[in-house]
């Protein structure tokens, strides 16, 4: 299934005290997503084609470790989304971290994360405004 969704952004935690750093080496400042009560900076990579999404280690994740967080997948509508959960609850593949909400940050729609086994954390992003 995961094969067939388009890839939206890769998510990855950093300490706060490298903030002021990736800010010089992109020339934009994070911005305090309410949803995540943390900051985040998002950043177009264009040869792999993708955003990445730098996330200070702070409000939701702050016991996380640096790294690699999520990978966040495209949906078109709540309608494959729902499909999305019927997939994961039928193999009992994973479980729900989150509820559906509005993303704290203008490059995400309505989110949802979950758990997914062989995958680790996964962002789900319908994208149009609800």
């Amino acid at each position: 299934m995961f094969d067939k969704l388009e890839k939206h952004h890769l998510g990855f935690i950093i300490p706060l005290e490298e903030r002021p750093e990736i800010e010089r080496q992109f020339g934009k400042p994070f911005h305090y997503d309410a949803t995540q009560k943390t900051h985040v900076l998002f950043i177009y990579d264009k040869v792999l084609r993708t955003y990445m999404e730098y996330i200070c280690q702070e409000g939701r994740v702050a016991k996380q470790k640096p790294g690699f967080a999520h990978i966040c997948y495209n949906l078109k509508d709540r309608v494959e989304l729902q499909r999305f959960e019927e997939f994961i609850q039928e193999g009992k593949r994973g479980y729900k971290l989150t509820e559906l909400e509005k993303s704290g940050s203008q490059e995400c729609g309505f989110i949802i994360f979950y758990y997914v086994k062989n995958q680790g954390v996964v962002e789900l992003n319908i994208p149009q405004k609800e």
